[in-house]
């Protein structure tokens, strides 16, 4: 499913899970002994299909548990402190196009995508545990778990 059709459901999803109050972080909790970025784990948490792979519905699922984790004033928007240690300052600029203070949900899930494909090397739209081990699976996972 294309970006232009996945993109007004994916941002409807963040903002009634983030808005609603619910405790979304709770889902974030690795499984007991899993470690942080171990990403068998993650994919067990989030893989739907049962394939151990991971594809864009189940990235940007967890990237809205991590949105309405780290939004913790359920705003709608994440500013450069609230995403200290995720971000560097550039790359928080490069996920701000507008130049305001803030990442909103849609720049929240821009920034998701372009660190997906970049974790997707063969394009074949999932990610497997071993892409998930290169730097820039890591860096997804960073970001979202």
């Amino acid at each position: 499913m294309s970006y232009e059709k996945t993109r007004p459901l994916v941002v409807a999803c963040l903002l009634t899970a983030v808005l609603s109050g619910t405790p979304a972080g709770a889902q974030t909790t690795p499984a007991p002994g899993a470690a942080a970025s171990d990403p068998a784990a993650f994919i067990q948490r989030f893989d739907r299909s049962g394939k151990g792979l991971l594809d864009m519905k189940a990235v940007l699922n967890a990237a809205i548990v991590k949105f309405g984790t780290l939004d913790t004033e359920k705003r709608g928007r994440m500013t450069a402190q609230q995403l200290a240690g995720l971000l560097t300052p550039e790359e928080f600029k490069t996920a701000n196009p507008d130049g305001d203070t803030t990442i909103g949900a849609e720049e929240w899930f821009d920034l998701v995508r372009r660190y997906f494909y970049a974790a997707n090397p063969d394009n074949d739209g999932s990610l497997s545990i071993d892409e998930l081990k290169t730097p820039a699976g890591q860096a997804l996972l960073k970001l979202i778990q």
